[in-house]
């Protein structure tokens, strides 16, 4: 325990300064440095459009929590489900046709074959009934969305663009039903021409038997080309490829995307780290495991070094001085509770420790030549210099390994005035 003692200098018939005098103590010390740190992310996913298309409003917003699976964004998927129904009823098309080569009886095959012919066009006009139906439903919905809003433009209480927005998903849906009946219309002509080929159907039996490799091949085509349109209704579902949190927000929808367009950012808590941009010459004196406390206001946080990064860059000081550095990332210990990302903190790198040695405050001790350390020891009534061998240093105390004992007294901050010899007067 330190001891205080009141020191009077005699200077003549002068009063003497006082002075405060401590003597050593024992405890442990812990050498260290502080710099500042900053909290951010080890991995970020960024979630992008897969497909072109029209995505939906993106109701997320940063911080945000999100479950691994979970559907982000709503897509209009209508273009992906047409190709699949398409590519579905061309294959059964080319497996129908296929089958039918295996009956050697002409008129049953003649008989199949346009029963197996009519039922793939009843599938593909059935197909595009129920396109229809949606895109004629979806034209109405843009029609009545452009009707219920020109009132608005023009009050001026909604932007031009947005309002160009609907009326281009009104063309757009009007060209759909266009294409679609002109479509459904040709189909109705195929089933017309279908049924008349029925008579035909006996004098083209060899020749269908001699189609049998092309068949097969069509139906492989048909197939590859269902699994392609499968493939890109799946892409087209936005999901979550993380339990995580928003970070940032790209788009707020809804509106048109091409594929590869940044939608949002997500990350993980579970990958919150601490970076800090520290002096090389302190760098050195530390590894990877190395303790670190990490401090923000009142509150702190228990890591350890996770990697000294291999290269140094330069950098200002706050007062214009260039400053080789390098990044030091820093892995915390236990629940986070309380950080984000980008949060401002304090690190204490905890460099190396000792237990039970010779302590003194490190204001106690003056510089002295080369480096060396002194203080100013109180014997009987007099000062002197006395030279001492210092070890470790923490913010505060500095270890002392050659030169003073427990029983010694020393001037607690000493300053440029004191001389060897000075009598003083210790007042008990």
């Amino acid at each position: 325990m330190k001891k205080w003692i009141w020191v009077i200098f005699l200077a003549g018939c002068a009063p003497p300064p006082e002075m405060r005098v401590v003597s050593p103590h024992r405890g442990e010390i812990t050498e260290s440095f502080t710099e500042k740190a900053e909290t951010r992310l080890s991995q970020q996913y960024p979630v992008q459009v897969p497909v072109s298309g029209r995505i939906g409003r993106v109701s997320l917003k940063p911080g945000d929590r999100v479950r691994r699976g979970q559907i982000l964004v709503q897509f209009d998927r209508f273009d992906q489900r047409s190709s699949l129904l398409q590519a579905r009823a061309r294959v059964a098309e080319a497996q129908q046709d296929l089958a039918l080569l295996g009956d050697v009886g002409v008129e049953r095959q003649a008989v199949l074959e346009a029963r197996a012919q009519m039922s793939a066009l009843n599938q593909r006009r059935g197909a595009l009934q129920a396109q229809l139906r949606e895109a004629e439903a979806r034209w109405q919905q843009a029609r009545v969305d452009v009707k219920r809003y020109g009132p608005m433009l023009a009050k001026e209480l909604m932007p031009e663009r947005d309002f160009e927005q609907f009326q281009l998903a009104e063309r757009a849906s009007r060209e759909t039903v266009r294409k679609l009946r002109k479509e459904l219309s040709a189909q109705e002509q195929d089933l017309t021409a279908a049924a008349a080929r029925v008579g035909r159907l006996g004098q083209e039996e060899s020749r269908r038997l001699a189609q049998a490799p092309l068949l097969q091949q069509r139906v492989l085509q048909a197939q590859q080309e269902e699994a392609r349109a499968e493939h890109a209704l799946g892409r087209s579902e936005i999901r979550s490829p993380i339990d995580g949190v928003v970070l940032k927000r790209f788009e707020e929808g809804p509106r048109e995307l091409a594929a590869g367009s940044p939608l949002l950012l997500l990350g993980s808590f579970k990958d919150l780290e601490v970076v800090s941009q520290v002096l090389t010459s302190d760098a050195v004196r530390i590894a990877s495991g190395t303790r670190v406390v990490l401090e923000a206001s009142d509150k702190s946080w228990k890591g350890r070094v996770k990697q000294v990064e291999p290269a140094g860059f330069t950098k200002l000081s706050s007062l214009g001085i260039e400053q080789q550095r390098v990044n030091v990332v820093v892995a915390l210990e236990g629940e986070p509770g309380g950080l984000g990302v980008g949060y401002q903190l304090q690190a204490r790198f905890l460099v190396r420790s000792r237990p039970d040695v010779l302590l003194i405050d490190r204001f106690s001790a003056l510089q002295g030549e080369k480096g060396s350390k002194l203080v100013w020891k109180v014997e009987g009534d007099r000062l002197h210099a006395q030279p001492v061998e210092a070890g470790l240093a923490s913010e505060t105390e500095l270890e002392i390994t050659k030169g003073l004992s427990l029983s010694d007294r020393i001037v607690a901050v000493p300053d440029t005035t004191l001389v060897e010899g000075m009598r003083v007067k210790v007042s008990h």
